[in-house]
């Protein structure tokens, strides 16, 4: 018997098959069954556990800082409307 795990509900006169349920069928069953679509076959070892930082920042360490060398030139801010051509009444 293989395990298949199911993909999307499935029911008929004598089961009743829920997303995420693992089914043991046979070898013949489980080729038409594990298509991808209505399910898949179950792998024999667990999957390896997944690090947090991998689920929340996709690969743990964030970008690492620019430092001078590898900054890209900086153009020197335009003054704003107010502060520009104003002078102080003497």
């Amino acid at each position: 018997m293989i395990p298949v795990r199911i993909l999307e509900g499935v029911g008929g006169a004598d089961f009743s098959w829920a997303p995420g349920q693992i089914v043991e069928m046979s070898e013949e069953d489980a080729a038409k069954w594990a298509d991808g679509y209505r399910g898949e076959l179950v792998n024999a070892e667990p999957p390896a556990p997944e690090k947090a930082a991998d689920r929340s920042r996709g690969g743990g360490r964030g970008e690492q800082a620019e430092t001078a060398d590898d900054a890209p030139a900086r153009q020197r801010p335009r003054p704003s409307r107010a502060t520009k051509n104003t002078k102080e009444a003497t």
